[in-house]
């Protein structure tokens, strides 16, 4: 299920961004180049955050808190920053912002997830010697 939701966000995402001027200008009736360059943004975004959300429902399974405490804490950084980015850059920044935590947190569960693997051994079956003492 990972890999055809993964699949159908890779083939949807290029085609989104390559209509994004005609969907802009369809739902706003104009050619706004930032609204534009901003919904291409949030589109990357999401797709960051889809293709992430089976690595991080598996962490929440797996009741491994520190993958969601580490991502709070990029989270809240990124609240910090989205407000001296949208006062600079306006929609952009914060679109950017959004972008950002999406990147951060891919970056984070991955780790995440290959260190659990090494120390996890529910999901890894484990030969236990008998002894006869």
């Amino acid at each position: 299920l990972q890999q055809l939701t993964t699949l159908t966000y890779l083939v949807l995402t290029p085609f989104l961004l390559w209509a994004a001027p005609s969907l802009v200008r369809w739902f706003s009736g104009s050619n706004a180049s930032e609204s534009i360059f901003a919904f291409q943004l949030l589109l990357i975004g999401v797709f960051i955050i889809a293709i992430n959300s089976f690595r991080l429902q598996f962490c929440f399974i797996s009741q491994k808190n520190e993958v969601f405490i580490k991502i709070g804490i990029a989270a809240f950084l990124a609240t910090l920053l989205v407000f001296p980015l949208t006062c600079f850059f306006s929609y952009k920044g914060t679109a950017a912002t959004y972008l950002a935590l999406g990147v951060v947190s891919i970056f984070i569960t991955p780790a995440f997830q290959s260190y659990t693997a090494q120390k996890n051994t529910f999901f890894t079956p484990q030969i236990v010697p008998h002894s006869n003492k």
